[in-house]
């Protein structure tokens, strides 16, 4: 019996569930998707739920108070504060005003829970890389690498280089194709 490929679990260029959103960005494959058998009653799901006031996450729907206590950062351990304003700033000076708008939310805004990854776009809030002139791009990447650890920035690049990979395997590699990473 020989060791199954990664190949084997997907999808043929030609099958349906891809041969269908082949060439559409990102924008044209959230509206496809509505309608998908798949993805559109999932995404009816997260449509009702979105303007729900975030209360937590559960792994059964209880939330349980005082689970985790709020305690200084150990030393050494503490967020790089000042470099993180300081990408934002720049970041904030690189943009026009509707790219503004889309970064800049109230702190209890429902914006802030609709970050997901999935293979289409669920929510149009804050910015795609893919639509961003370099200038831009560069700046929203500098919030990233400010706010992480160098490992932690090696890390989300090399995810986005999977992203793709992936896409390029199942030649669907349209909003890959416009970032250079």
């Amino acid at each position: 019996m020989s060791t199954p490929s990664f190949r084997d679990f997907l999808y043929a260029p030609g099958h349906p569930r891809v041969a269908d959103i082949r060439g559409l960005d990102a924008r044209e494959y959230a509206e496809a998707a509505k309608t998908d058998a798949f993805a559109g009653p999932m995404i009816e799901g997260w449509r009702k739920l979105y303007p729900q006031p975030f209360t937590g996450i559960t792994n059964d729907g209880v939330r349980r108070e005082g689970l985790y206590k709020l305690a200084p950062a150990r030393p050494g351990e503490e967020a790089p504060t000042a470099a993180m304003a300081a990408a934002a700033r720049k970041l904030l000076g690189a943009v026009d005003g509707g790219q503004a708008r889309k970064l800049r939310y109230r702190v209890d805004a429902p914006e802030w829970q609709s970050w997901a990854n999935p293979e289409f776009l669920q929510h149009d809030t804050g910015l795609r890389l893919d639509e961003l002139e370099p200038p831009v791009r560069d700046a929203v990447l500098g919030v990233v690498e400010a706010s992480l650890s160098a490992a932690g920035f090696e890390l989300v690049r090399n995810l986005m280089r999977i992203n793709g990979f992936l896409g390029d395997l199942v030649e669907l590699p349209a909003a890959h194709e416009r970032i250079q990473l």
